[in-house]
């Protein structure tokens, strides 16, 4: 299965610009052309996990995104992963394991990687998933209001159109904003590969059926999300984890599976939203 970052990455320097590609992912972003499409939604949380700019520090949560990305196919993914656990604090430190990921990483064509390992031997792990970092994370919470005052001046507004819109539709201010950081990371122009517009991603048939007209803006963009979402929680009777599943994959999918379906992306399309949203403590 695909990692858990779907819409999660593209990494802006420390004032969101010389942004450079970590991973795609999620939502058959497996091309290298939509690499930095993929990052440009969620990067700022890896980057700010790490060194807590905008955010609370949680360098916990950068492995566990730095490990994603990897997996995703990323070989900067790998090597910051590496550089964290050989480098960083010493609570975090496996220093065998780092140079394992800088030896995945230099597989992949990653000079950095190559000249961090130098000549010394590196056993390459085992990378099955990312559990090992997700477990770290047990018991934290994503802080998302101090995330967004991190953002730039365009996502902090349209974060903001979200917490006033939100309640009219009577949605948990939490939830959305958790649905459009993943989706998009609020910006208004994010396009996928299967062609989902906007803030919060709508396809062409949601377009349709809530009236949106104009995708790229954002407030209608929030308005037809809103009332998706909306419609999505009285189908499924107030069960949020069926209704961001629904979001994600579709009610009819939903339906089908009866309940949250086996795919992994849409497994951890519900953990990450949840987890942002703060409804449960770590993934």
């Amino acid at each position: 299965g695909r990692p858990i970052l779907w819409h999660i990455m593209k990494i802006y320097h420390a004032h969101g610009v010389n942004d450079f590609v970590v991973c795609l992912g999620y939502k058959g972003y497996m091309i290298k052309e939509y690499f930095a499409n993929y990052f440009m939604h969620n990067a700022d949380i890896t980057v700010n996990a790490e060194t807590g700019q905008g955010n609370r520090l949680n360098r916990p949560l950068a492995l566990v995104l730095y490990c994603e990305a990897g997996m995703a196919g990323s070989s900067e993914g790998y090597y910051q992963l590496g550089r964290l656990l050989v480098d960083g604090p010493k609570s975090l430190r496996k220093p065998d394991l780092g140079r394992g990921f800088f030896a995945l990483a230099a597989r992949m064509g990653h000079q950095g990687a190559v000249a961090a390992l130098g000549n010394t031997p590196a056993n390459v792990p085992d990378v099955g998933d990312c559990s090992e970092f997700e477990a770290m994370l047990k018991g934290s919470h994503f802080d998302m209001d101090h995330y967004i005052a991190g953002l730039q001046p365009v996502k902090r507004k349209i974060a903001d159109l979200i917490r006033s819109a939100a309640p009219n539709h009577d949605i948990p201010v939490a939830l959305a904003l958790a649905i459009a950081c993943v989706e998009s990371n609020f910006d208004a122009r994010a396009v996928s590969p299967q062609n989902a517009q906007g803030v919060m991603q709508l396809i062409l048939d949601t377009q349709r059926r809530f009236g949106v007209k104009k995708p790229f803006e954002a407030r209608q963009n929030i308005r037809g999300g809103l009332e998706y979402l909306k419609w999505l929680l009285s189908h499924f009777h107030g069960d949020v984890a069926l209704a961001v599943a629904a979001y994600n994959a579709g009610e009819g999918v939903v339906s089908r599976f009866n309940g949250i379906p086996p795919y992994a992306e849409t497994r951890a399309y519900v953990d990450r939203v949840l987890f942002y949203a703060g409804f449960t403590d770590g993934l």
